[in-house]
């Protein structure tokens, strides 16, 4: 009868068939909408209902128009079987069904786009009133219109039946139907009406209604102008990481990802924000098509501060943004009859943001602030934005519309209950011998259950001392003082320093790890990068790493000089820079550097091991780390790297540690509590370090000016890690401090040599009491001032103790004296002036100056002062050159592509040299330094300055290439010549050897007399100018039988014949050689003293009674006594 196919949504076609047909008649009240359901519309003949027990019959057409429910349902009671007769002609109703399923599909094929409206009710969009007064546009597209015109009226509240009034008028005052076509289009509207009324899905558009239309016959629109449209964005962003904002599927989606400011643009820029378009050849315009046409007073005005082409007017002249705003006005681009007007600006930053540690990998990308949204460089954010390919340049950016500052786990920490349970873990009663059983089992658990690492104590609660050091704290010496701690590790390959720190840091997945290959300076501090004519700071990652930690590995592939210039940042905690833009950040970082020893060398390699970090470091930077860890392969027993560590059973989990970290973090100055027997303790062990390692002035590990802070930061950290918490406060107690004092003694004393290298100094430089009383009376002698002497007639105590400070620390200050030495304010002022008066010490912009006494010669008190004139002059000359080499640095770093700039600064002179090979051994660029700074793709690709490089010997440089030809195998036709000449030149030396070898044994059997000129002396320990080296091995291992011959190839290729005359010892070498033997000796009982610790460690495990050692250590120093 209808030719229906089936298809998944029949039973909602059916149900709107339904609807149409019952608009087409009078309304009837019985009829059930219900049955058109998927579950209820189609069931088999005679098939029985679950619930009601009646089957579904077949009944005429007689039947239901005669019988009431009651009887069709006794009917129903029983399966029943009917014959229909064929459907009538007159009732063929395919053609009106297939006619609806069409609107029918029409209807549900719109798509909706997310946009937001501010209508109202009085007044109609131009689009709207365009299409009630005029009617559709294109014959066909009457369904089209009613859809969106039903859409407007639900958007804007109209009631359904006000709603299908208007559109019945609208549809017969346009339509050119009578009769029962026009019946069937009105049914139509009311159905289309009610459905669009019933189901949310349908939402006004402009595209949609836009499609009414067509090329010829458009409907009316305003555009972007058009007063009723609030924003086109929606309001709902979507959480991604960074690294996936700008992925295909998020462009011109609003997002919202967690970032750290890395930098921003030295200046905002100021673009147009709302602007108004207004039409002044409107009365002859027949373009329809332009959004001011149908304005009333042929002027629109738009907001542009959201739209992606805001980005491309970033940077550009005028002209360029004029053209930008006609692009986006809709006006036709052939007209040029209307005016553009900025009624309001706004202001835009451009920022480069990197995740935040916890939200993705690391990526760099830039985004645009809008309106002001004030942010700081290396804090955490929220950005919410639109994400955009740039206009200019297609790259993914963020134009930001909003942010949100964010807390970081730092700020976030509370002492929860569950905190407090985890410090309860920690507790104890403080004693040197509690502190040491906890240490115990702390290691022990993360030796087993965290860094699978045999024997590797000292290197565990090293790791946990600097991740558990607070930020700042207050002494009576210095309020707000540094408080986070650098830790150096150096050691052999396969040692466990690289493992032990990443299986940590992953374990409290706290800090950040980088490896100095991929990091120099500029990577871990600042660089400089300019873009668009503006210079951007790129902070690095110890000022993105503030308050938290970083750890950089592999640190020996960075020079010492780069090292030298983060000096400053380090001791600070900030990073300032005066260049070609001023900015100054903090980078309060705790800092875990690793690495193995310089150009390959093993820690057995060296004397002692500490004696590593001098190829590494500066002094300087040497005196910034608050203790080093050194890691040799024989320290643990061969066959324990490969036993399987089994866990063990432990009170503590990952997660109190982790606790204890973030409450470290957490810690104000204030928050550190330090007793008045805490502070003596501190001075007390400080000055016992400086005593016993302060004279290791090659190796500061330990400086006496600074040493107690160091004690402090490590014994603030140990009094955490013991549980020594007091509601938010940290308790140091003394104990803390003497095991602290005793772990780098250990580790001083052992693993690192220091006290090897302190003893050496201190057997050379220390003045003994005579020298100290000696001088004294030169002073007094020469400069007519006495000092207040003991009644004995000997120097007073303060005297000497100061006396030996200034030949320790050899430059001094009057606050550095207070706090390394027992001398009071007041008697080193009184000693200081008296010195002064005699001319015997200095006063510069660095402290007091006094040369070392070596060797006391009458009263040449002239010669004293003419040395310290010496040294002060040349102190003055190394500042300089500092300058001089800062200014070059600066220089030639801010203009990379060009030398000039920087040989004016300076009046240095430019100079180019020939083609430089990679691997030089002879003149300048035969330095390693200076070819490693060369052949980098930066110099030679990208044709920047290199770095400043310290040749070592005073000497600095910094190159630029100017050309560049890369490796390539030279053709055999070149090489030819070169080929034929070495082979000859090899040829003519073997047989120039096999000659001389011949004329040898003929002269040491006596066949054969020469002549032998130019005799002279040789020392074996000497070297000769006309005589190579490995001739005098031979000279020396020649018979005592004199005369006697041997011979040599020397270095030009000649055989040469030496007659030996006599042979003699040089008494006087004898007392340098007694002194080798005597440090060879010291050297060998120090190798075989820790070998057999070594050994020992390897079969037993070790825990240190610290009260023990320390009782022994006293016991030791005590002079002997008895009968």
């Amino acid at each position: 009868m209808i030719g229906i196919d089936f298809t998944v949504d029949l039973h909602k076609k059916m149900k709107n068939f339904v609807k149409f047909v019952e608009n087409s008649i009078e309304p009837l009240p019985t009829l059930d909408y219900v049955v058109y359901s998927s579950k209820r519309m189609l069931r088999i003949p005679n098939s029985k209902h679950g619930k009601s027990g009646l089957y579904k019959i077949p009944i005429s057409l007689e039947e239901l128009k005669n019988n009431t429910v009651e009887e069709i349902k006794e009917l129903a009671k029983e399966p029943r079987t009917m014959v229909f007769q064929p459907p009538l002609k007159s009732l063929d109703l395919s053609n009106l069904w297939n006619s609806h399923i069409m609107q029918y599909d029409e209807l549900n094929a719109q798509v909706y786009e997310e946009q937001t409206f501010c209508f109202s009710p009085d007044k109609f969009p131009v689009c709207v009133e365009d299409i009630l007064n005029n009617g559709w546009k294109v014959d066909g597209h009457r369904n089209l219109a009613t859809i969106q015109l039903a859409t407007f009226f639900k958007t804007i509240k109209m009631p359904v039946l006000q709603a299908v009034e208007l559109l019945e008028t609208w549809v017969t005052r346009f339509s050119k139907s009578q009769g029962s076509e026009l019946r069937g289009k009105l049914a139509s509207t009311r159905t289309v009406t009610n459905t669009i009324y019933e189901n949310s899905q349908y939402v006004f558009g402009c595209n949609y209604i836009r499609s009414v239309g067509n090329a010829q016959n458009k409907v009316a629109c305003t555009g972007s102008m058009c007063e009723f449209l609030e924003s086109n964005v929606s309001d709902t962003a979507e959480e991604v990481d960074l690294f996936s904002t700008i992925k295909a599927e998020n462009v011109n989606k609003l997002v919202a990802t967690d970032v750290i400011v890395a930098s921003k643009r030295n200046s905002p820029y100021i673009v147009p924000n709302k602007v108004r378009y207004t039409c002044w050849g409107r009365d002859k315009c027949t373009k329809s098509h332009c959004p001011l046409y149908y304005k009333p007073d042929g002027s629109g005005e738009k907001s542009i501060g959201q739209d992606r082409e805001i980005i491309a007017m970033l940077g550009g002249t005028d002209s360029m943004s004029t053209q930008i705003l006609q692009n986006m006005s809709g006006v036709p681009r052939d007209c040029k009859k209307y005016d553009i007007e900025v009624l309001e600006n706004i202001n835009i930053e451009e920022a480069l943001v990197t995740p935040t540690l916890e939200n993705g990998e690391y990526v760099l990308r830039k985004v645009y602030l809008l309106n002001d949204l004030n942010v700081e460089e290396n804090k955490h954010y929220k950005l919410i934005g639109r994400t955009y390919a740039h206009p200019k340049t297609q790259e993914g950016t963020i134009l930001v519309r909003q942010i949100k500052s964010l807390t970081d786990k730092i700020d976030d920490f509370k002492i929860t209950d569950e905190v407090i349970e985890s410090i309860e873990k920690f507790r104890n009663d403080n004693s040197l011998i509690e502190i040491d059983k906890k240490i115990d089992s702390i290691t022990d658990f993360f030796e087993c259950n965290i860094m699978k690492l045999a024997e590797r104590q000292e290197l565990i609660l090293g790791l946990l001392l600097t991740y558990l050091s607070v930020l700042r704290i207050n002494t009576p010496w210095e309020q707000d003082t540094r408080g986070w701690i650098n830790l150096i590790i150096l050691g052999d390959t396969g040692t466990g320093k690289s493992t032990g720190v990443e299986k940590l840091q992953q374990a409290l997945n706290l800090g950040q790890a980088t490896k100095a290959e991929t990091t120099g300076r500029t990577g871990l501090v600042y660089k400089l990068e300019q873009n668009a004519g503006s210079w951007f700071i790129m902070w690095g990652l110890m000022p993105r790493n503030d308050r938290e930690l970083l750890w950089l590995d592999e640190c020996s592939e960075i020079p010492k000089e780069t090292y030298g210039e983060m000096t400053e940042t380090r001791s600070s905690g900030r990073v300032q820079v005066n260049r070609a833009v001023s900015a100054e950040t903090k980078a309060r970082v705790r800092l875990i550097l690793t690495g193995n020893a310089k150009f390959g060398k093993q820690m057995a390699d060296y004397t002692q091991a500490v004696e590593s970090l001098s190829e590494m470091f500066l002094k300087e930077d040497i005196r910034r780390f608050d203790f080093g860890l050194f890691l040799k392969s024989n320290d643990v027993n061969t066959e324990m790297y490969n036993e399987i560590i089994e866990d063990i059973e432990s009170p503590y989990d990952i997660q109190d540690f982790k606790h204890l970290v973030l409450f470290a973090w957490s810690r104000k100055s204030s928050q550190v509590i330090l007793s008045n027997e805490t502070v003596k303790a501190l001075q007390s062990f400080s000055g016992l370090m400086s005593q016993e390692y302060g004279n290791a002035t090659a190796i500061p590990l330990v400086s006496p000016s600074d040493q107690k802070y160091k004690l402090l930061r490590m014994a603030t950290a140990l009094a955490i890690l013991t549980g020594s918490i007091d509601n938010e406060n940290v308790v140091v107690l003394p104990t803390h401090v003497e095991y602290i004092y005793s772990y780098l003694r250990q580790i001083y004393n052992h693993s690192a040599g220091l006290q090897f290298f302190a003893g050496k100094s201190l057997d050379n430089d220390r003045l003994s009491t005579e020298q100290c009383e000696e001088l004294k009376r030169q002073i007094i002698d020469s400069s007519h001032v006495t000092f207040s002497d003991n009644k004995d007639g000997t120097a007073s105590e303060a005297y000497l103790e100061l006396l030996q400070y200034f030949n320790t620390s050899k430059i001094i200050s009057e606050k550095s004296i207070d706090q390394s030495t027992s001398i009071t304010g007041d008697e080193a002022k009184g000693i200081m002036t008296v010195l002064i008066r005699g001319q015997c010490i200095k006063q510069t912009q660095f402290g007091f100056h006094i040369l070392k006494l070596n060797e006391i010669k009458g009263n040449d008190v002239a010669s004293l002062r003419q040395a310290a004139s010496e040294q002060v002059q040349k102190q003055k000359a190394q500042q300089q050159l500092q300058s001089v080499v800062d200014q070059l640095n600066d220089v030639s770093y801010n203009q990379p592509d060009s030398l000039a700039p920087a040989a004016q600064k300076t009046g240095l002179t430019l100079q180019t040299s020939d083609w430089v090979a990679k691997g030089a051994t002879q003149g300048l660029f035969a330095n390693p330094k200076l070819q490693q700074a060369i052949f980098t793709d930066d110099v030679l690709n990208k044709h920047h300055n290199s770095e400043v490089v310290d040749l070592g010997n005073g000497s600095s440089v910094v190159v630029r290439a100017t050309e560049y030809q890369a490796a390539k195998q030279r053709p055999i036709s070149e090489v030819t010549p070169e080929i034929i000449n070495a082979l000859k030149a090899q040829q003519a030396q073997q047989m120039a050897a096999s000659v001389g070898q011949q004329d040898l044994a003929q002269l040491q059997q006596g066949k054969l007399k020469l002549n032998f000129v130019n005799p002279q002396n040789v020392s074996l320990l000497g070297q000769s100018k006309d005589i190579d080296p490995m001739a005098v091995r031979q000279i020396f291992a020649a018979s005592a039988q004199f005369p006697s011959y041997t011979g040599a190839v020397n270095a030009s290729g000649a055989y040469v014949i030496y007659q030996v005359n006599s042979q003699a010892v040089d008494k006087t070498l004898d007392q340098q050689n007694q002194k080798v033997v005597t440090q060879l000796a010291d050297q060998y009982s120090m190798m075989n003293l820790n070998a057999y610790v070594g050994s020992l460690r390897s079969q037993y495990k070790v825990s240190y009674k610290l009260d023990r050692i320390q009782n022994a250590g006293d016991a030791a120093q005590q002079p002997p006594s008895g009968n």
